[in-house]
């Protein structure tokens, strides 16, 4: 004999799901992560966060979590990247019963800045009182402009003293002159050089009346 039968309703649960889009403001060190919770599935809320690595990469960096209880789009800035290098990461959403990861996207940093070459030539050696014929223009930079040229003409360590890239100084006294220059570039990247200018004596002239 057989007792009453019964049917049971077997409840699945259906997790989140989650999308990976393009990363934006792609630096040289740093970039923006995008993603969507397009799906609690039959949870209340879930877990968002990303995971990113360099591409070829064994080991996921994770980022920060954030609890969503809606669907929604998240997004995360990351740092620290080396420039010139492809970096691949994925979405991806923690619920009670494990992780599930959107498609896992790629992007490149930029080129990482190159600071700038400080170089200036000089009419050394000079006389006494005589322009220094200081001259930066030789400066460059690989991957954009030079901002700024400063000058360090007393040998303080202050680039104080002038500015531009074709100052006029000179001495009166004869001697060894240390004169040094800095540029920054549009990145705020800086490089300096110092030179030697060497200051003579000026020749003294002769001259005298005479009356018989």
């Amino acid at each position: 004999e057989y007792g009453d039968v019964r049917a049971y309703e077997i409840q699945t649960q259906t997790p989140p799901s989650v999308s990976t889009d393009a990363a934006t403001n792609v630096a040289a060190t740093s970039a923006d992560l995008n993603g969507e919770l397009t799906d609690l599935g039959t949870f209340s809320s879930s877990d968002t966060f990303f995971q990113f690595r360099t591409t070829g990469s064994s080991t996921w960096t994770n980022t920060s979590k954030t609890t969503q209880s809606s669907t929604t789009t998240f997004s995360e800035t990351v740092s620290g990247l080396s420039g010139s290098t492809q970096y691949e990461f994925r979405a991806a959403a923690d619920y009670t019963e494990g992780t599930v990861y959107g498609s896992t996207l790629t992007f490149t940093t930029a080129a990482a800045n190159q600071a700038p070459t400080a170089s200036f030539t000089s009419n050394s050696p000079v006389l006494t009182s005589e322009d220094f014929g200081l001259d930066a223009s030789g400066s460059s930079d690989s991957d954009g402009t030079i901002q700024t040229y400063e000058w360090d003409l007393d040998d303080d360590g202050n680039y104080d003293d002038a500015t531009g890239t074709i100052p006029s100084y000179s001495e009166a006294e004869d001697g060894t002159y240390s004169i040094s220059l800095r540029v920054t570039d549009d990145d705020g990247a800086t490089d300096t050089n110092t030179n030697d200018v060497v200051v003579e004596n000026r020749v003294p002239t002769a001259d005298f009346d005479y009356s018989p």
